[in-house]
């Protein structure tokens, strides 16, 4: 019980959205260009919400917010500089769980800034809201930019066997599941290492959001 009561107690005086490498913040009108350039890139279409559609922006915004229970905007602490996008959608809180979806830009620190990016959002839903797993869906597109983590920090709860048509074939689409229980220890210490100390000083300038959003993003749904 002592332990129990520990671990959560750092887990709550650690509730904090501003990481070390990155910072997640609530989406602002001015970001929607930017995660929609990012949504439609010819590398990602296939494989987010989007599905190879050109949605128009009054439309891609209901789309963006249907369904979601909470969702940020992933940042570059060092720069403000846009990231991608993280979110949370279709919970369901008789059974205690939601859905976890991230959409990031790929370039050099793309990897470590999702681990973060990841870290610090399962934190806040598991400190604010009442879940026993979190569930993220990907495609064997792109499944291999997770697969380090099976059984360490998420397990593979189901495969659907060709559920997704791309490339003139179908391809696997991989169930993930997040549980409070085994994420608590893993956060517990994990957490120390990546939230920000205080700063002082001004903040780091923030980026329009309507800048080019690069190529190749990296994705779960």
């Amino acid at each position: 019980m002592t332990r129990e009561l520990s671990r959560s107690g750092l887990l709550a005086e650690q509730l904090t959205l501003h990481g070390k490498r990155v910072v997640l913040r609530p989406i602002e009108p001015g970001d929607y260009d930017f995660i929609l350039n990012l949504s439609t890139s010819s590398r990602i279409t296939y494989r987010w919400r989007t599905r190879g559609t050109t949605p128009s922006p009054p439309d891609f915004q209901v789309m963006l917010w249907r369904g979601v229970l909470c969702q940020f905007l992933i940042e570059r602490a060092g720069d403000g500089e846009p990231l991608g996008l993280i979110s949370a959608y279709n919970a369901d809180f008789r059974n205690q769980t939601v859905y976890l979806a991230i959409l990031m830009r790929d370039h050099r620190g793309g990897a470590i800034w999702t681990f973060d990016a990841i870290v610090l959002f399962l934190n806040y839903l598991f400190a604010n809201f009442n879940l026993r797993k979190i569930y993220a869906e990907t495609s064997e597109l792109s499944s291999w930019t997770f697969a380090s983590g099976a059984g360490r920090y998420f397990e593979v709860e189901g495969t659907l066997r060709e559920h997704e048509y791309y490339g003139g074939r179908y391809w696997d689409t991989y169930v993930l599941a997040f549980w409070r229980e085994s994420c608590e220890a893993l956060l517990e210490k994990l957490l120390p290492t990546l939230v920000a100390t205080p700063r002082t000083g001004p903040p780091p300038r923030r980026r329009t959001g309507t800048e080019s959003p690069g190529t190749a993003p990296r994705d779960t749904e």
